[in-house]
């Protein structure tokens, strides 16, 4: 069985998404793109970086 450490660390890289918010009726409100970032660092820690971009602005690459 794999450790913890090593399924985070298959998950490296970059994760593109959004931060949706629903109304109590379930229609969608805001829809907030992000981008995490999971950085392995020179101690082998992990660093997550999340960037959220407000909704109409496009984030460049």
């Amino acid at each position: 069985m794999k450790s913890q450490w090593d399924c985070i660390r298959a998950n490296l890289g970059e994760w593109h998404g959004s931060f949706t918010r629903f109304s109590l009726d379930g229609e969608v409100q805001t829809d907030t793109p992000s981008v995490l970032t999971l950085a392995e660092q020179a101690d082998g820690s992990i660093q997550l970086v999340l960037v959220r971009t407000p909704q109409g602005l496009a984030r460049s690459r």
